[in-house]
C-alpha cells in the first residue's frame, strides 16, 4: 500500500480529529510555557507545573491509543511516530518536569523542617560574593530564583550583584519583578525609591516616573505617596529646565569675569599677528620695486656693452 492508499483510506471519525487538536493544543502550550519562561522571564506557579505535566502525560496516552488504532498493521511507523511524540514532549515540557523534580527533592532533603522549602539559603552564593566572584554568586542566585520564583529576597540580590557588576539595566529588571512578591508598603518604597535613583543616574527617567505612578495607585493614601508626588515635580522641573536652557540665545547669557579675560586674551594675540604681518611687509620688497632694479641692471648692462663698442 502507497503513501497516498494509506492517507485516503483513513476513516476520519470525530475521535480522530479531537486527537488532532489535542496534539495541536499540546504543541503550542508548551512553546507558550518556554516564551513565559525564557523570553518573558516569568516564573508561573508550581500547580501550572504540575497541571501541565498532568495534561501532557493524559495526551501522549491518548495519542498512543489513537496511533495504535492507525497504525495497527504499521508496528514500524507505529514505534517512530511514539518516539517522536515522546522526543518533542521531552522537549516542551522539560523544563517543567525539572522544577517539579526540584521541589520534590528539596522536601525530601529536609524532610523535618516545615520552613525549608519557603526559605532560600543564600550561603554559597553569600561566600563567593565575599570572594568577588560575581558571575559565580549570580549562578546561584539564578538557581535559587528558579526554585524559589516568588520570593523576592532572591531577586534583591540579584539586583544589587549587578549593581556590583556595573550593570544597571539587568538590575532595574529584577528590582521590578521583586516588586510583584513585595505585601508591605514600607518594603515597596525602599525598592521603588532605590529604583528611581538608578533610572536616575542613567538617564531613564521614563522609567522612573513610571515606577512612582505604580507606588501612587498602590497607595494613594499613604504619607509615601506625597513625597514621591513631589520628587516626580521635581523630576519634571528639572527636565524643563534642562530643555528651556537649551533654548537659551547667546547675547542673554551674561558674560563671566574668566570669559572677559579670555577675549582680551584673543585680542592682543590679533593685535601682535597684525604687527608681525606689517612688519614682514615693510621688510619684503614690493613687486614694483623689483621690477624697477630688473630694469636698472639691464640698463647698466646696455652701458657696459656701449663703451666696449669700436669707433
Amino acid at each position: 500500500m502507497t503513501e497516498r492508499e494509506f492517507v485516503f483510506n483513513l476513516q476520519w471519525e470525530p475521535s480522530d480529529i479531537i486527537s488532532i487538536l489535542l496534539l495541536g493544543f499540546l504543541f503550542f502550550w508548551g512553546v507558550f510555557l518556554l516564551y513565559q519562561k525564557w523570553i518573558k522571564n516569568y516564573d508561573y506557579p508550581f500547580w501550572l507545573d504540575l497541571l501541565s505535566l498532568i495534561i501532557m502525560f493524559a495526551v501522549l496516552g491518548i495519542e498512543l491509543l489513537q496511533f495504535s488504532d492507525w497504525l495497527r498493521n504499521y508496528p514500524l511507523l507505529y514505534i517512530l511516530s511514539a518516539l517522536g511524540l515522546f522526543i518533542s514532549a521531552s522537549a516542551l515540557y522539560s523544563q517543567s518536569f525539572i522544577s517539579l523534580v526540584t521541589l520534590i527533592f528539596l522536601s525530601i532533603i529536609h524532610p523535618g523542617e516545615e520552613s525549608a522549602p519557603d526559605v532560600p539559603r543564600f550561603g554559597p552564593a553569600e561566600i563567593l560574593e565575599r570572594q568577588n566572584d560575581w558571575k559565580g554568586a549570580l549562578n546561584e542566585y539564578f538557581v535559587l530564583a528558579r526554585i524559589y520564583p516568588h520570593h523576592p529576597s532572591v531577586h534583591l540580590r540579584i539586583a544589587n550583584v549587578y549593581i556590583k557588576m556595573k550593570q544597571p539595566e539587568e538590575a532595574l529588571h529584577w528590582l521590578k519583578k521583586s516588586l510583584q512578591y513585595l505585601k508591605k508598603e514600607e518594603d515597596t518604597y525602599l525598592i521603588i525609591a532605590r529604583y528611581c535613583d538608578i533610572a536616575h543616574d542613567i538617564g531613564d527617567i521614563p522609567s522612573a516616573t513610571e515606577m512612582m505612578d505604580y507606588f501612587v495607585n498602590q497607595y494613594p493614601e499613604s504619607i509615601h505617596s506625597r513625597s514621591i508626588i513631589e520628587r516626580k515635580k521635581r523630576i519634571k522641573l528639572d527636565t524643563s529646565k534642562e530643555r528651556s536652557s537649551l533654548l537659551i540665545p547667546m547675547e542673554d547669557v551674561p558674560m563671566s569675569n574668566e570669559d572677559l579675560e579670555e577675549e582680551k586674551e584673543i585680542k592682543k594675540e590679533k593685535l601682535t599677528l597684525e604687527k608681525i604681518k606689517q612688519d614682514a611687509i615693510d621688510s619684503s620688497p614690493t613687486e614694483k620695486e623689483k621690477l624697477d632694479n630688473k630694469d636698472q641692471e639691464k640698463e647698466e648692462k646696455k652701458s657696459t656693452i656701449s663703451r666696449l663698442e669700436p669707433m
